[in-house]
């Protein structure tokens, strides 16, 4: 009841029935539920020793998310300032289901999952959903206490070595510190990149749903993604390029095998492809970009670890893909399972 009221525009009529509470406890359940992911991905992460620096995060999709979350601080307090409770509680609800459920912990479980433990990699990610915990967790506070101090009571205890719940001293309502916001994290002219690139994302699940019902992929990962430079904008390429050179970054925010960026349309050895022609547009004031997209098969074989297909696998699908062996210092599932038993 204190969520919906919270999440209610006072200033109007207010309707109040089982269909209206319902819609608040399922919103509410969705945060709890983010919660618990966010808790889960951060058991052997320890904010003092394991943190990232703004500046040292190597993923361009991880600053991002900072100069997102540096937005919903300044919304959110902007939003309780003023005593409009209602716009608080919507903005966080959009954070929770628009950019951090939807679309970051969709496009980091690769590294939080595959990556080695103590990877740069995955610790810029576990830092990433550390501020958010904590941003979910002080913005909450005002409103559902009971579930803010659930949050913490579960952090801290998982971080002083999963000590009782019963022994976890303090209370959210006495930490200092407000959502945790730095002004080094504000960056508009990456938010318009990666506004792009989440529209790009949209357009790649499209042709994906379409090769599905073609019936010939199943997963995600089944994919290749090719942007034909030439029948594109040459933003595109100026857009995508760095992140497709430098790391699996496109490759996890697309949920797909590899992405290329090839010149023509000849440089694609696949005869089965799925194309589309689309559209970009980084901000309401910049021009469309024209994009060729060309989706194919996935080549090589499924790695049983990560489960993206890569040359470097054999066609029993026993040997782990190059990262998965250095991950894990092992080179097979027979090797992994001697691990596991030992």
């Amino acid at each position: 009841l204190r969520f919906w009221v919270a999440t209610t525009d006072y200033t109007g009529d207010v309707s109040i029935g089982p269909g209206v509470v319902g819609k608040a406890s399922d919103a509410l359940r969705k945060v709890r539920n983010t919660a618990r992911f966010l808790l889960g991905n951060l058991q052997d992460f320890d904010p003092a020793q394991d943190a990232v620096p703004h500046d040292k995060m190597h993923f361009s999709l991880d600053r991002y998310m900072l100069h997102e979350l540096n937005s919903l601080a300044q919304s959110v307090t902007a939003a309780y300032d003023a005593f409009a409770f209602n716009r608080a509680q919507h903005a966080l609800s959009h954070f929770i289901s628009t950019d951090l459920s939807a679309f970051y912990m969709e496009a980091t479980k690769d590294r939080l999952y595959c990556d080695a433990a103590d990877s740069q990699t995955r610790r810029s990610a576990q830092t990433v959903l550390w501020l958010s915990l904590q941003s979910l967790t002080r913005a909450l506070a005002p409103v559902v206490p009971h579930t803010a101090e659930d949050i913490r009571l579960h952090w801290v205890a998982q971080l002083q070595g999963d000590i009782p719940l019963e022994d976890v001293p303090g209370s959210v309502f006495l930490e200092q510190g407000w959502m945790p916001s730095a002004e080094e994290w504000k960056d508009d002219d990456l938010a318009r990149d990666w506004t792009a690139i989440r529209q790009l994302r949209f357009e790649v699940n499209r042709v994906v749903e379409q090769m599905r019902q073609a019936g010939r992929v199943g997963s995600q990962l089944e994919c290749n993604v090719y942007v034909v430079a030439s029948e594109s904008d040459p933003r595109v390429a100026e857009l995508l390029s760095p992140l497709v050179n430098s790391s699996s970054e496109l490759e996890d925010v697309l949920l797909c095998s590899s992405v290329n960026v090839v010149a023509s349309e000849t440089e694609i050895e696949s005869a089965e492809q799925f194309k589309a022609n689309c559209q970009l547009a980084m901000g309401p004031n910049d021009a469309p970009m024209d994009v060729k997209l060309v989706l194919t098969p996935a080549k090589g074989h499924k790695c049983p670890r990560c489960w993206k297909y890569s040359p470097e696998v054999d066609a029993a699908e026993t040997h782990l893909c190059l990262r998965c062996a250095q991950a894990t210092d092992l080179r097979s599932v027979t090797d992994l399972a001697k691990t596991l038993i030992e």
